[in-house]
């Protein structure tokens, strides 16, 4: 009953505050706003637009106005654009018809400094809401999939965002091991314009190197069968658009060094727990989930260098806010998960 009155006065939110795109979990309602962490503003420092809107000044700005992504590895790293853009989105999608400021769960890293979580604590709590709680992405993850809270078994997690992969076994709401890496999707971008600029003479933006990602990047290896997508850019010596061919087997080895590192996270949290908890974690095989886990044929490469299963979260990109959302229906009940 009292939570029942509680909800008619305060709505809580959930809020994925991720490197590449931000998710807000509404109470009761479910997700509310799904785009890309991004803000344009003037010079003069007036806020223009946030997310998708944003994103369409990105690379092609005219003078006066300045638009960029303020996360960076998963933290803050314009603090001030943060904070405009919570603001802004939370004024967007709080329910009007509760009458009190709501509560907030944020999920952040787990391996961000005491400053840090300081600082996404003050961002968020700068947009009028009541109380601010951290729990950190792996957890949300876990929790989200149905593999975290009371009695669970262990059960180990890999989420790989845009700014941060994170590895961990889990059980009854606790870690047994955690291990975070500021390597995921973002770098293998990264990686993808750096070898098309080098190997091929092409200049391309970021966001078409992610979506080359996408059309036909693969880990080495990859038994899905040739893929071929258009890339397109500028050339490097004559300063004109062009496009060229590029098939997933030239690609693949792009991606090696990434995902060896993600192999090397994985048995790093493998070798902290006991051999009982690793048998049992082995025989139930692992979650993986986040974006970055969705370049073709991770899961397989993953469980044949580790030596355990890894199962592909049915929604990769939406398992931090579902657990997120499972935290904020009962935030009392979970207050153990939380780093603040």
């Amino acid at each position: 009953m009292l939570k029942g009155l509680r909800k008619v006065f305060r709505k809580n939110l959930g809020i994925d505050l991720g490197t590449a795109n931000t998710l807000i979990y509404l109470e009761d309602v479910g997700i509310v706003f799904n785009e890309p962490t991004a803000v344009a503003r003037s010079d003069a420092g007036k806020l223009l637009a946030v997310g998708s809107q944003a994103c369409s000044y990105l690379g092609r700005t005219p003078e006066g106005i300045e638009a960029l992504r303020p996360m960076a590895r998963g933290v803050i790293s314009d603090y001030d654009a943060v904070s405009s853009f919570l603001h802004a989105i939370l004024d967007e999608v709080r329910d009007r018809q509760a009458l009190l400021s709501p509560d907030v769960v944020v999920c952040v890293p787990s391996n961000i400094t005491r400053t840090e979580q300081r600082t996404v604590l003050e961002a968020v709590m700068e947009a009028d809401v009541h109380r601010a709680w951290l729990m950190e992405e792996v957890m949300a993850a876990a929790v989200g999939a149905g593999v975290a809270g009371p009695d669970e078994p262990p059960a180990m997690v890999l989420d790989m965002g845009g700014g941060t992969s994170e590895a961990a076994i889990i059980s009854d709401m606790a870690y047994l091991a955690c291990e975070t890496l500021r390597v995921a999707g973002d770098d293998m971008n990264e990686q993808v314009a750096r070898y098309m600029k080098r190997q091929r003479g092409l200049v391309m933006s970021i966001s078409g190197a992610e979506k080359l990602k996408w059309d036909a990047g693969c880990v080495p290896g990859w038994k899905g069968g040739p893929l071929t997508a258009q890339a397109g850019g500028k050339d490097i010596v004559t300063g004109l658009p062009t496009t060229c061919e590029v098939t997933s087997t030239e690609l693949a080895p792009v991606f090696e060094e990434i995902v060896e590192n993600i192999v090397d996270l994985v048995k790093e949290v493998m070798r902290q727990v006991d051999v009982e908890v690793l048998h049992h974690v082995v025989s139930k095989g692992a979650l993986l989930t986040g974006g970055g886990s969705m370049l073709r044929g991770l899961a397989s490469y993953l469980s044949a260098r580790c030596g355990i299963r890894f199962h592909p979260a049915e929604n990769p990109l939406e398992t931090v806010i579902a657990g997120a959302g499972t935290v904020v229906q009962d935030i009392p009940a979970w207050r153990s998960v939380f780093v603040n």
